[in-house]
């Protein structure tokens, strides 16, 4: 196997992992959001989600985190209106 063989499986299991982790992370926050307030504690999806927005930009590469964070504050401002 060729290191460039190996350079491509490489970046295509590491956009596997991420993808993954994306809708994963989603799922688990929407899940604490809607049992949350099904059960009368609304305040779950108000911890979970953001302690996987932290993990989540974490894990992601430097150059990507300013543009997330301006959706992520766009989407704060809307869904507040």
């Amino acid at each position: 196997m060729s290191d460039s063989d190996r350079s491509v499986r490489q970046r295509w299991i590491a956009g596997l992992t991420k993808n993954f982790w994306t809708i994963l992370s989603a799922e688990i926050g929407w899940l604490a959001c809607i049992m949350g307030a099904a059960h009368g504690r609304p305040w779950l999806g108000l911890v979970v989600v953001p302690g996987l927005f932290v993990i989540h930009i974490t894990a992601i590469e430097r150059h990507k985190i300013y543009p997330i964070l301006m959706v992520a504050t766009a989407s704060i401002i809307i869904g507040f209106f």
